[in-house]
């Protein structure tokens, strides 16, 4: 059954982070949705209403992906101080496994499905949706990065240790990783909201530490104006500045990480666990994965779909639809390797 919880102690519980979760699957989709909107109807972009709504549409989507980061790096670390080493013995069969069947499904999928939409496939892109770079699945990137970083996590913790030297190692593994985008000249969208997920590490880790401080409400509110004004001004010279590439990327981050940690200070005051956050959560992975493919479907050949109210509606209702049918199915997969159903804990 759904439970409430107190706010203040519970702000990332497992029943919280899968609420917020929910919230953030809506806010991407929200994102991707608004560049076929405007194919179809670009008269939406008139105004400055549809101006502000156009962009508001387009920063949800990589803040959201910077809070599933975080969550991720947070839930991993919480795991291992829970577990020790018993969590990285069958890390790799029960965590990056089961994802990495999920990513060949997922490729098999969205394969087929541009074939019979008479969408143009690269034979190039299905073989290196494989590995790292590029990929067939709509939206995927995320998938090849946090199998990356369950990877990077894996070594880090199982030959590191010590707090201070595992956050080290994290940091210098964020550094390898964004160079390495770098050479292959990915997207930005590939690196700049995974330092959040780094920070996530680094909130499990100093959480005791953080909710002292946090418990008094001078330093709280204290803190929600500092990271707060810091959030506005990066994310407005980071989104709509005239600043050089490399710098509005950086400064863009930056923005990534202060809303995360905005957000996750709001969570300690503002009620967001209620029946349908968390059916969104449950299936939150699903509506990511699968939703590119609805996105797709009803501007194809066959299906074209010019409303966009209509579009809009069909896209959600189909995309959370589609996920609720298939959650089974992935529950399934994501229990590869694990011997016990997991009772307590944050699993993000």
């Amino acid at each position: 059954m759904f439970k409430q919880t107190d706010r203040r102690e519970e702000y990332l519980s497992l029943q919280n982070t899968i609420c917020l979760k929910g919230i953030l699957a809506i806010c991407i989709v929200l994102c991707h949705l608004w560049g076929p909107l405007l194919e179809g109807n670009p008269s939406l972009s008139d105004g400055i209403i549809g101006n502000t709504i156009g962009r508001i549409c387009t920063v949800l989507g990589y803040l959201s992906v910077a809070l599933f980061l975080f969550l991720s790096g947070y839930g991993l670390c919480v795991q291992y101080q829970r577990k020790g080493e018993a969590y990285l013995k069958g890390f790799l069969l029960k965590r990056v496994l089961p994802l990495y069947i999920i990513n060949v499904f997922l490729i098999l999928f969205y394969s087929i499905s541009n074939v019979l939409l008479g969408e143009g496939i690269s034979w190039k892109d299905v073989l290196q949706s494989f590995f790292f770079g590029q990929t067939v699945i709509s939206k995927g990137w995320y998938l090849q990065a946090i199998l990356v970083w369950y990877l990077l996590f894996f070594i880090v913790f199982k030959y590191i240790k010590g707090d201070k030297a595992q956050i080290a190692a994290m940091v210098v593994a964020f550094l390898v990783y964004l160079l390495v985008c770098l050479i292959i000249k990915l997207e930005s969208t590939w690196y700049e909201g995974v330092f959040c997920l780094v920070l996530g590490v680094i909130w499990a880790k100093y959480l005791k530490k953080i909710n002292e401080t946090l418990s008094k409400n001078k330093w709280f509110v204290l803190s929600i104006l500092i990271v707060g004004l810091l959030f506005a001004a990066s994310f407005v010279f980071g989104n709509f500045s005239f600043l050089q590439k490399p710098a509005r990327i950086a400064v863009k981050s930056i923005s990534a990480c202060t809303f995360t940690i905005l957000i996750v200070l709001f969570l300690r005051v503002i009620p967001i666990n209620n029946i349908i956050t968390h059916f969104l959560g449950k299936i939150s992975l699903e509506i990511y994965v699968f939703h590119g493919f609805f996105l797709m479907l009803y501007r194809c050949r066959l299906i074209y779909i010019n409303n966009w109210i209509l579009y809009s509606a069909l896209v959600f209702a189909s995309a959370i639809l589609f996920a609720w049918t298939m959650h089974p199915l992935f529950s399934k997969i994501l229990k590869i390797g694990k011997k016990e159903k997991k009772q307590n804990g944050n699993e993000n």
